[in-house]
């Protein structure tokens, strides 16, 4: 956490011997986006953080190592507090949504994204973001973690196969640009910048399928029982487009059929 702006990073690793890379990556981010290093560094006392390798590496860069006491979380109390919001969130976040906790990582980089775009008393109702970017942050674009989303399928496709799938939200891949999903039918986490979300099938939405978008086009994107009672309801007999259209829906249907949310 940047003690300035109060924005969190989280790095995420699959053991302790990553630290002092993460660290690395890190603080050369920092120098490339602002052109000077930090002055110091504040590490609890774990030993992947203090050994001898990290502290030749920080003096060697004019960076002071300032590492807690043992068993004394309170001398770094800003970023104990907001680890600790951090759980709350997720565990808040993975339960409401019935969601597997293995995707806790996801779950964590998500909640942070949402902190850094929130305002705080620290910075005097400014946000983090703000802070360090110095640009507002739009959060329009913002769904809840764990929505359904509809993805557009990648690869070589049927013609008559649906080019969309239904997964779920947990995050975003650079920014709002893409996002990244689970797919529970495979437990497999995807990225994906074609994407719509929606509480329902996005049926109109042209890039679902191009041969049931072209004949509902031709309804008037009007779903097929509303069809049937405007036919019948017409003084005059339906034109021979009418019912060439409404013969083939039920067949579509049946080949690509609508899935209910």
């Amino acid at each position: 956490m940047d003690d300035h702006s109060r924005r969190c990073t989280p790095l995420f690793m699959k053991n302790k011997h990553e630290a002092f890379d993460k660290i690395k990556e890190y603080i050369t981010h920092v120098e490339r986006k602002f052109g000077t290093a930090p002055k110091y560094l504040q590490v609890d006392n774990g030993k992947e953080l203090i050994s001898q390798k990290v502290k030749d590496w920080l003096k060697s860069k004019g960076i002071e190592l300032q590492n807690s006491a043992p068993y004394s979380p309170e001398q770094m109390g800003v970023a104990e507090r907001f680890n600790c919001t951090l759980i709350e969130l997720v565990r808040a976040m993975l339960i409401s949504r019935n969601l597997p906790s293995f995707l806790w990582a996801e779950a964590v980089a998500h909640a942070a994204y949402i902190q850094n775009c929130a305002p705080t008393k620290a910075l005097d109702g400014k946000t983090p973001h703000e802070v360090w970017t110095g640009e507002k942050p739009d959060v329009s674009h913002l769904p809840e973690f764990g929505s359904d989303v509809w993805v557009l399928k990648e690869g070589i496709l049927s013609k008559l196969e649906l080019k969309l799938k239904k997964v779920t939200f947990v995050g975003f891949e650079d920014r709002p640009k893409a996002i990244q999903f689970f797919d529970s039918a495979k437990l497999q986490i995807g990225v994906s910048r074609n994407f719509i979300f929606a509480e329902k099938e996005p049926e109109e939405a042209k890039w679902i399928s191009s041969l049931r978008g072209c004949i509902e086009e031709d309804c008037e994107q009007k779903p097929p029982e509303r069809q049937r009672e405007e036919v019948g309801k017409a003084d005059k007999e339906p034109t021979r487009e009418k019912v060439l259209v409404l013969s083939f829906l039920p067949a579509l249907n049946k080949i690509m059929p609508r899935h209910s949310v």
